[in-house]
Formats: C-alpha cells, structure tokens, sequence
C-alpha cells in the first residue's frame, strides 16, 4: 500500500489527550463554532493548562482531530462509553495523520494477521526505512526528531489500547461494540 500524502508529524506536540479530547468535542458539540470553543474553554481554565503555548499547541492538534470527525462519531465521543469513545479517539488520528494509520495497517495490522504480537524496534526501524522510499519528509528529519516520532507513536499506540505497554510492546487486538 502506497501512501502519497505527506506525512505531518505534528502529533508528537499532543499524545493522545483523552480527556481533554472529550472536553473539546462536548464544547464543541453545543456551539459547532471553533472560536466561541475556545473562548469557553480559555473562560473556564477547562484544559487545566498553565502556560499558553501548551494550551495553543494541544488545542490546535486536538481541533485537527475533532475536525475530521462525522457527527455521529463526534456524538460517540460526548455521550459513548469509554471504550467507544476511545475507539473513536484512534480514528480521529489515524485520520488526521498519515503516517500513524500506515503504521498501524503495514505494521500492526500484518503481525496480527501472523499471529504475531511482539512489535519491536526492528519492525519499526523497517517501516522507516520502506517509507523514506516514497516519503522524502522522512529523509529530511534529524535523528532526535525520528525518535521523538517513534517514541510518541509508541505511547499514542499504549494510550489508545494498541499496545499493552511502551516496554513490552504486545501488540493489542481492539474489540469494538
């Protein structure tokens, strides 16, 4: 499977933030207007954020997610379960960003069809490597910023139910209603 589309690698500014995810689409859902979202929640200190760049930086990636989103699965997110909630959450991102769901498909996805569970480094330095064919943005990141990727689509992966843990990395088949 051949992705063309640029990978954007601005998740690495915003884990999956769950909560917060939750908080901006139930605000979201009572205006379906971006700027009085964000007034209300500036208002209210609801993202419990001290410093405004973290504020701007984890608002503006978490309204990238949201954005994508259909309004049933954006109602999903306001009034589901958790689990639903958090399956919906993963969506958002692979929508968002490219180069996460190519992972989870060409990576992920295959070991599980092999019955193997174990992802390690090697499957992900290989995937690197296969995508910096067909990706130049890839070629173009220093080290410490592909291992700011890596590390961050590792916890993204934990957080969401994929993986068990960022140490063992057990690859998680998700059950969904």
């Amino acid at each position: 499977m051949v992705n063309r589309k640029k990978y954007a690698f601005s998740f690495t500014g915003a884990s999956v933030l769950f909560p917060e995810t939750i908080t901006i689409a139930e605000i979201y859902s009572k205006f379906y207007d971006w700027e009085k979202t964000k007034a209300k929640i500036i208002e209210g200190n609801l993202l419990n954020k001290i410093k405004g760049a973290t504020f701007e930086r984890e608002f503006r990636e978490l309204k990238k997610r949201i954005s994508v989103l259909s309004q049933q699965q954006l109602n999903i997110i306001c009034h589901g379960d958790r689990d639903e909630a958090l399956a919906i959450v993963l969506l958002s991102i692979f929508k968002t960003y490219t180069f996460l769901f190519d992972f989870s498909v060409e990576v992920l996805r295959n070991k599980l069809l092999q019955f193997d569970h174990s992802l390690t480094e090697t499957d992900y330095n290989k995937f690197i490597s296969v995508k910096s064919n067909t990706h130049n943005e890839l070629n173009d990141l220093t080290e410490l910023t592909l291992d700011k990727i890596k590390q961050r689509t590792f916890t993204i992966f934990e957080q969401t139910g994929l993986l068990n843990n960022f140490k063992d990395k057990i690859i998680i088949r998700p059950h969904i209603s």
